[in-house]
């Protein structure tokens, strides 16, 4: 006699269940689910929220923005960071080798392996006390005669070795201070570094520097010396003084924003595109639409 068990299946009429029934092979309570794959029952399945964009992986992302930045430099589109850190650091030499100057580091996209076209090389010097605006005066002879051979200096932030502490404290110039590559003066840079030891609320994890090159071979600096020579004289604090007067007279007409540009005594700092405010207000708008706490 066929007997026909009682129950789901095809004699009952109904269809069977799609719940997970369990299974013991291996070990007590494990399931498996009979939901089809599409399902936004399955595990894992769960349907998107109504209106919410499909993104994909934070990595996934990543390594399409990495190989997009590649494909820039491979393209001849932006240049080559392996090919400009060599002129970097030649023509940090010269600048090493101004009279008054006590250290010489790279800042900017170029600390980062960033740069894109119609970029430059960043430069932050360091002078002696009461001749910032002459070191910036030389530099700036520097940067016109480079420009020539088609490469862009930008030596825009120029401080006096009283003045390492610096006051904009942020997540931008926290970044820049411990990005910044030292060429020459790495005495300089150290003291830099542990009077700006604030950056550490930002970065924590950033101690030390972050790229090491050989540090310069300067040539006995004999020219600089001459220069010492003769502008540590009252000749020398008359083009301090003109210099500085100089770039006053231009402050009204290149920013308005008293942290991006700095014409004192003991500073010079030209950051007139205004990058810094740029950038931390992207960062604030990428914060708030991935509804982090900063």
């Amino acid at each position: 006699m066929n007997h026909r068990s009682r129950g789901a299946g095809p004699a009952s009429g109904r269809p069977p269940p799609t719940a997970a029934r369990p299974i013991r092979p291996d070990g007590a309570g494990s399931t498996v689910s009979t939901t089809s794959p599409g399902d936004p029952r399955a595990p894992g399945g769960a349907a998107p929220r109504r209106g919410a964009p499909s993104r994909p992986p934070f990595a996934v992302r990543l390594a399409g923005a990495v190989a997009r930045r590649e494909s820039q430099v491979v393209l001849g589109l932006d240049p080559d960071p392996a090919r400009l850190w060599p002129e970097a650091v030649r023509y940090g030499r010269l600048l090493a080798e101004l009279p008054f100057v006590r250290m010489v580091a790279v800042t900017g996209s170029l600390t980062r392996d960033n740069v894109t076209s119609g970029g430059d090389i960043d430069y932050l010097l360091v002078t002696a006390a009461g001749r910032v605006w002459v070191g910036r005066g030389l530099a700036g002879v520097v940067r016109r005669a480079v420009r020539r051979r088609g490469t862009h200096l930008c030596p825009n932030y120029v401080l006096s070795e009283q003045a390492l502490m610096v006051g904009d404290r942020n997540l931008f110039t926290a970044n820049e201070l411990v990005q910044m590559v030292p060429l020459s003066g790495h005495a300089v840079y150290r003291r830099m570094r542990r009077v700006n030891d604030w950056t550490a609320e930002f970065l924590p994890n950033a101690g030390g520097c972050p790229r090491q090159l050989a540090p310069l071979s300067l040539r006995g600096r004999r020219v600089a010396r001459l220069g010492e020579a003769a502008l540590g004289t009252p000749v020398g604090g008359w083009m301090e003084q003109f210099e500085w007067a100089r770039f006053e007279r231009k402050l009204p007409a290149r920013s308005s924003d008293p942290k991006e540009v700095v014409y004192t005594a003991e500073c010079f700092k030209d950051h007139v595109d205004g990058w810094g405010e740029k950038v931390l207000a992207a960062y604030a708008d990428r914060i708030a639409a991935g509804g982090v706490e900063p």
